[in-house]
C-alpha cells in the first residue's frame, strides 16, 4: 500500500505536519508560539521526527529561549488548575496569590536560565519588606515548589532548589477560636422545622450535618445509594462532593460551573454510622422528595436537590439557612459551624481523637495514621450513639 502524503517538494512526495515546540516573547512583549515543520514518508514518520525533536530538546535542557513567566503560566493553567488532588478553593488561592505577587515581579520576564535560588530569595525578602503577609509568602513558596518539581520532571531545570529558600515563619495565634452552635441554639434549630413557612426544605441537610460533621460540599454530593444497611446498622459512605469547578484559561479568564469532584484527601473517603434520629429524618425527607420528583419529572438520585432536581449550590444553601434562622430567632452562623460543633461535641464526650479524626475525614500525621487502621466499626458507632445523647 502506498504511503499517504500531503505535499510534493521538488517532485518528491512527503507527509508534512506543523507543531508548536515552545513559546517566546515577540518585540512587543506578547507571547507567541514557536512552530516547526516536520516531514516524513508518511504521517507516522513525521510524528516520530517531532517526538525525537522534543525529546532531544528536553534532554539538552534547552531553556535559553524559555522565559520564566511563559512557562509558569502554561503550567499554572494547564496543569495546576486541573490537578484533581487539590481542592478547588486551594487552586483558586494558589492562582490568585501567584498572580497578585509573582506575575508583576521582575523575575516574571527573566529567561529561565537566569533564575536561581538567590533570585527567588531576594524576591521573597522584598515582598516581606513591602507588606506581603507571611501566609501569602508560604502559599507562594508552595506553588513555586510545585512549579519547579514540574520543570525538573520536564527536564527544563536541573534541580528543585525551593527547599533551600527561607520563608518568614507564620505567626501562631495565641488562641484559635472555633465558632460553634451552643446547646440551646442547636436545640432550637432542630426543633423548629415545623414553625418555618411550609416547613424547611433543607431540614434533613441540617440534621445530617449535625450528626455526621460532613462538609457542606460532601453533604450535597450524597446519593440515596450511599446510605447502606449493614449487619450493625445503617452507614453513610462519603464518596464525592459538589463544588464550583473553575476552568482557567491561558489569558487569565475563567469560567465556573457546578459539578461533582473528588474529595479533599484520601482520608475524606470514609464510612460514618447513622443513628436512629438520622434514619427517622431520612424517611420523612425521602417521602416528600419522592413525591416532588414524580410530580416535577426529575430523577431521584441525590438526596439534596433544588425544586427542579438540580444540584444545590453551597451559597444558596447557606442563604436558605440564614432565612430559616431569622424566622426562628437564631443568630446566623456559617454552615461550617455544624462541622465545628460536631467535632467539639465529640471532644466533650471524651471520644478519642483518633476516632474523631476518622469520622471527620481529617488528614493526619504518620503517627496517628498507624492508629487509624485499627479503629473499629464498633468504636465509631459508639461515638455516634453518644453524640445523639447530648444533641
Amino acid at each position: 500500500m502506498a504511503n499517504k502524503t500531503n505535499v510534493t517538494i521538488n517532485g518528491v512526495e512527503y507527509y508534512r505536519i506543523r507543531k508548536t515546540v515552545g513559546r517566546k516573547l515577540n518585540d512587543a512583549g506578547k507571547e507567541i508560539p514557536i512552530v516547526k515543520t516536520f516531514y516524513g514518508k508518511n504521517k507516522r514518520e513525521a510524528e516520530q521526527k517531532f517526538a525525537e525533536f522534543m525529546n532531544n530538546k528536553a534532554m539538552n535542557i534547552d531553556n535559553s529561549k524559555q522565559f520564566f513567566g511563559i512557562l509558569a503560566d502554561h503550567w499554572l493553567y494547564d496543569f495546576l488548575a486541573n490537578d484533581e488532588s487539590i481542592s478547588n478553593n486551594t487552586i483558586r488561592l494558589y492562582i490568585s496569590t501567584w498572580n497578585k505577587y509573582i506575575k508583576p515581579s521582575e523575575i516574571y520576564h527573566l529567561p529561565l536560565e537566569e533564575i536561581s535560588a538567590g533570585t527567588i530569595q531576594r524576591l521573597y525578602n522584598k515582598l516581606s519588606k513591602t507588606g506581603c503577609p507571611n501566609s501569602a509568602l508560604h502559599t507562594i513558596n508552595k506553588v513555586m515548589s510545585r512549579f519547579y518539581k514540574h520543570l525538573v520532571h520536564q527536564r527544563l531545570a536541573p534541580a528543585d532548589f525551593t527547599s533551600t529558600l527561607k520563608v518568614p515563619k507564620l505567626k501562631v495565634e495565641e488562641e484559635r477560636h472555633v465558632i460553634t452552635w451552643t446547646d440551646d441554639e442547636l436545640y432550637t434549630i432542630l426543633h423548629s422545622f415545623e414553625k418555618a413557612q411550609k416547613g424547611f426544605r433543607l431540614r434533613f441537610l441540617v440534621v445530617l450535618a449535625t450528626y455526621t460533621g460532613l462538609r457542606i460540599s460532601e453533604l450535597l454530593g450524597v446519593r440515596y445509594e450511599n446510605i447502606v444497611k449493614t449487619d450493625k446498622g445503617y452507614v453513610l459512605k462519603v464518596r464525592q462532593q459538589v463544588s464550583n469547578i473553575t476552568t482557567y484559561n491561558s489569558d487569565g479568564s475563567k469560567s465556573t460551573r457546578l459539578g461533582l469532584k473528588s474529595l479533599k484527601s484520601r482520608r475524606s473517603y470514609r464510612t460514618i454510622p447513622l443513628n436512629d434520629i438520622v434514619m427517622d429524618e431520612l424517611r420523612i425527607h425521602r417521602a416528600w422528595h419522592r413525591e416532588e420528583a414524580f410530580r416535577k419529572q426529575y430523577e431521584l438520585d441525590f438526596i439534596f436537590t433544588t425544586e427542579s432536581g438540580n444540584l444545590y449550590d453551597q451559597h444558596n444553601c447557606d442563604a436558605a439557612c440564614k432565612r430559616y434562622y431569622e424566622r426562628i430567632g437564631v443568630k446566623y452562623k456559617s454552615f461550617h459551624c455544624y462541622r465545628h460543633t460536631f467535632g467539639t461535641n465529640l471532644h466533650r464526650l471524651g471520644v478519642p481523637i483518633i476516632e474523631a479524626a476518622e469520622l471527620m475525614g481529617h488528614k493526619d500525621t504518620s503517627v496517628t495514621e498507624i492508629y487509624y487502621i485499627s479503629t473499629s466499626d464498633d468504636k465509631k458507632r459508639s461515638a455516634i450513639e453518644m453524640l445523639a445523647k447530648i444533641v
